[in-house]
């Protein structure tokens, strides 16, 4: 997943413009981060972007994905060749349907 990634590099934008530009700001498809006096306040986060987090969410609170991150992670700090963790999700999803 790249949308922590993006969330990093969003860019970020006083209140006072994210409210004159509204409408700019809502059809940009990256990430926004709404400062006040140039501290963080709130995040504008595309709906696709916010699906996914949420997705991901959704499958770390289930049991059997938790013990399969772990096996992984444990396999390849013993040298073997993981994948990619959105590659691991599809795998998870495809099997538990």
């Amino acid at each position: 997943m790249n949308t922590s990634i993006q969330l990093l590099r969003a860019e970020h934008t006083g209140v006072r413009e994210f409210r004159k530009n509204l409408s700019f700001y809502l059809k940009k498809k990256d990430s926004v981060v709404v400062t006040s006096r140039s501290a963080p306040k709130k995040v504008l986060v595309p709906y696709d972007d916010l699906l996914e987090i949420v997705e991901i969410l959704d499958e770390l609170s289930d049991e059997k994905v938790v013990k399969t991150i772990v096996k992984a992670k444990k396999s390849i700090a013993s040298g073997k060749k993981g994948i990619p963790v959105s590659a691991l999700f599809k795998k998870l999803r495809s099997v538990t349907g």
